[in-house]
C-alpha cells in the first residue's frame, strides 16, 4: 500500500495504551486501528509501546516511541526490529486524544 502521509487520532486508554482510527493515501477511503501497548513509564505519554496496525485484514506488529519535544509537541517514530518505517508529529487535542500527523521514512 502506497503510504506517503496519513492521520491517526489516538483515544488514552486509562492503562496508558493508545487505540487509534487511521487513514492515508492509500487507503483509499477506508479507516483502519492502530493498537499500542505502553511498556515503559504508565505516568507520561511520552515513552515505548508494543503496537499493532491492522490493514488489508492482517495486523502487523511494530514499535513506537513518543518523545515530546521543547515545543510540546510529540514526535513520534513507529519501526520494525532497528529499521523507522513511520515518523510523525502529535498535538494534545484534550485529556483523551492525540491527533498525529505521519509520513513514510
Amino acid at each position: 500500500m502506497e503510504i506517503e502521509n496519513g492521520v491517526i487520532l489516538y483515544t488514552i486508554g486509562s492503562d496508558g495504551c493508545l487505540n487509534g482510527l487511521y487513514a492515508n493515501k492509500g487507503a483509499k477511503g477506508e479507516v483502519f486501528n492502530e493498537v499500542a501497548k505502553k511498556i515503559t513509564d504508565m505516568s507520561t505519554i511520552e515513552g515505548k509501546y508494543e503496537c499493532f496496525y491492522f490493514e488489508e485484514g492482517a495486523g502487523v506488529p511494530c514499535n513506537l516511541l513518543i518523545d515530546r519535544n521543547s515545543d510540546g509537541y510529540f514526535e513520534m517514530i513507529w519501526s520494525i526490529g532497528t529499521k523507522p518505517i513511520f515518523k510523525g508529529v502529535g498535538y494534545l487535542m484534550n485529556s483523551t486524544q492525540i491527533v498525529v500527523n505521519y509520513w513514510d521514512v
